[in-house]
C-alpha cells in the first residue's frame, strides 16, 4: 500500500471503500450474471505479499453474493453520496449500479472513479458469532492521484493531512 494509505491506517481512519462481485448462480434475489456492491470500511491488508481479511454482518446480502473474487474500490474525497448509496441494503442490484460508468475486469464489475482498486481472490470464509471474515490473496492493485476518503471514529470524513 501507498504511504498515505498506511499513514491513514495508524492515525486509526481506515479507507471507505465499496466492494463489488459478480453472482456466480442465483441465490434469492440474487440473480446469476448480476452485480452486486457494498461498502465496507474493515477491508485490511495484511502483509506486502496480499493477504488481506474483511469482515460482514451475516445478515447482509452480500454474504451470499460473494464466492471467490471480489474487487476492492477504496473511494476518494467527494464520493460520500457513492459510499452511502452501496451501504443502503434496502436498493436491489439494478438501482445499487444505475447511473454509473461500469467496465469489466477479471469477470468483476469495475467502477470508474475510485483513489485505489484492489482485484482479490477469496479464499476462505469463516463464520464467526454473527458475521463471517474473509481471507484471500490480492492479485491487482492500482491507485490513482487522488485523497482517500476515509472513515473514523464511526463517521465518514472527506478530509484528514495525508
Amino acid at each position: 500500500m501507498k504511504a498515505n494509505l498506511l499513514l491513514a491506517y495508524r492515525q486509526m481512519a481506515f479507507p471507505v471503500g465499496i466492494i463489488t462481485t459478480t453472482c456466480k448462480k442465483d441465490i434469492g434475489i440474487l440473480k446469476e450474471g448480476s452485480f452486486r456492491g457494498s461498502t465496507v470500511s474493515s477491508f485490511r491488508v495484511l502483509d506486502l505479499e496480499g493477504n488481506f481479511y474483511f469482515t460482514y454482518n451475516k445478515s447482509r446480502i452480500m454474504v451470499s453474493a460473494l464466492e471467490n473474487s471480489c474487487a476492492m474500490h477504496f473511494l476518494h474525497q467527494g464520493q460520500e453520496d457513492l459510499a452511502l448509496k452501496f451501504a443502503v441494503s434496502r436498493l436491489t442490484c439494478e438501482e445499487q449500479f444505475e447511473g454509473l460508468n461500469i467496465t469489466m475486469k477479471h469477470g468483476l464489475p469495475i467502477l470508474s472513479h475510485y483513489h485505489s482498486l484492489l482485484l482479490c481472490k477469496i479464499e476462505k470464509a469463516v463464520e464467526h458469532g454473527s458475521g463471517v471474515v474473509y481471507l484471500g490473496k490480492i492479485f491487482h492493485a492500482e491507485e490513482k492521484e487522488t485523497k482517500p476518503l476515509l472513515y473514523i471514529h464511526n463517521g465518514i470524513v472527506g478530509a484528514l493531512n495525508i
